[in-house]
């Protein structure tokens, strides 16, 4: 009960503070396609939005290694882009195991670093 309170409760409040992202609006398309809020349906739609989320953030590395290519400190820039998404990987993991054992679902939480780290790497990429 603890967690499905949080998870309402911060969903409403991550998906009203800012624009939609393209992940918060697939989400929410996935819930209210399955017509019911319960711990199945949050799965289903986090783990969806998720791997569309990873797509993107393959995507977006893929064209800063690419926009690099040219630049005098290559090595360097690259060196730090793959020690930044190594740190993050392990940041996220671990982070969503703790926020599964206090507060949040593990899929929930996996779902929203990676759509955060897809719109960085967004970013950088452009």
């Amino acid at each position: 009960m603890k967690k499905t309170l949080m998870l309402s409760l911060l969903t409403s409040v991550s998906l009203t503070a800012h624009a939609d992202t393209q992940y918060e609006v697939a989400y929410r398309k996935c819930v209210d396609k399955a017509g019911t809020m319960n711990n199945g349906v949050m799965a289903e739609c986090s783990e969806a939005v998720s791997a569309i989320a990873k797509k993107a953030i393959t995507t977006y590395y893929k064209k800063i290694q690419t926009k690099m290519a040219d630049d005098d400190n290559k090595a360097d820039l690259l060196n730090k882009l793959d020690t930044s998404q190594k740190a993050w990987i392990q940041y996220r993991n671990t982070h969503c195991a703790l926020s599964e054992m206090i507060a949040l679902h593990e899929p929930y939480c996996l779902m929203q670093l990676n759509s955060q780290r897809a719109e960085e790497l967004k970013v950088l990429a452009e």
